[in-house]
């Protein structure tokens, strides 16, 4: 082997390692942006299942403030909870569709 080669085959190890290190923190953040938009899944149920017993949308005459005010919250937090997830699954799915581009 000739010597002068040997610094050029480590520059293309250490490169080779490094996008491959890259590729995989990738996929794990992925992996695990999914894990946790399929748990917090449930958690969105329950948020819409509290706003149904709250009575839907509409506020009443008959609920006191603190009920209007609690029907407000728990609306405002499904709705930030849905965002989120959206977002999660959006940039996700962007990632994929444009490393499986990049495949073909």
């Amino acid at each position: 082997m000739n010597l002068d080669s040997t610094p050029m085959l480590t520059c293309k190890l250490l490169l080779l390692r490094r996008e491959r290190t890259e590729r995989e923190k990738g996929e794990l953040s992925q992996q695990t942006q999914a894990e946790v938009a399929l748990q917090l899944l449930p958690l969105l149920d329950s948020f819409e299942q509290a706003e149904a017993q709250l009575g839907g949308s509409r506020a009443s005459e008959q609920q006191s403030e603190n009920e209007r005010h609690v029907h407000y919250v728990y609306g405002a937090l499904r709705k930030q909870l849905d965002a989120i997830l959206r977002r999660v699954v959006a940039e996700g799915a962007c990632k994929w569709a444009c490393k499986a581009s990049a495949v073909s």
